[in-house]
């Protein structure tokens, strides 16, 4: 399995071309930030929502923020600093509570890695005060 990646062009390519390929099994950025945070996918709901901030992706196909916020389970945001006045603004609009807890990891799995907690009101001025850049994975609930 893979996630926001473009593995199965990369293969289809190689296979096309008639070169051997191994496939290995990695770590996410999203695995890592959850063991930093030490915490795990799912919530109580038993839904895990992976969803993508970054401009280009939005413009192909809108997230659906009305499942996401309707099936309770934790969200993941890769790529989604840049945009995370539209995100917030999208997800208190279907229902999502202002107070939730927000976890930020800035560099997962390098040396210069940053853990932060805050809530979602609060999170584009934590981001702002606290020079969070990319790459970093925002995880709500």
């Amino acid at each position: 399995m893979s996630f926001f990646s473009r593995v199965s062009q990369e293969i289809n390519f190689l296979k096309k071309n008639k070169i051997r390929t191994e496939v290995f099994s990695g770590i996410t950025s999203s695995q890592a930030s959850l063991k930093k945070a030490q915490s795990s996918f799912f919530n109580k709901s038993n839904f895990c929502n992976l969803i993508t901030g970054h401009k280009i992706i939005k413009k192909k196909k809108e997230v659906d923020y009305t499942q996401i916020c309707k099936n309770k389970g934790k969200i993941i945001i890769y790529m989604g600093v840049g945009q995370i006045n539209l995100i917030i603004s999208n997800l208190v609009a279907n229902g999502i509570n202002k107070n939730e807890k927000v976890t930020l990891v800035e560099n997962v799995s390098f040396k210069s890695e940053r853990l932060f907690f805050t809530t979602l009101k609060n999170c584009p001025m934590f981001i702002k005060r606290n020079n969070i850049n990319s790459p970093s994975i925002i995880i709500i609930r």
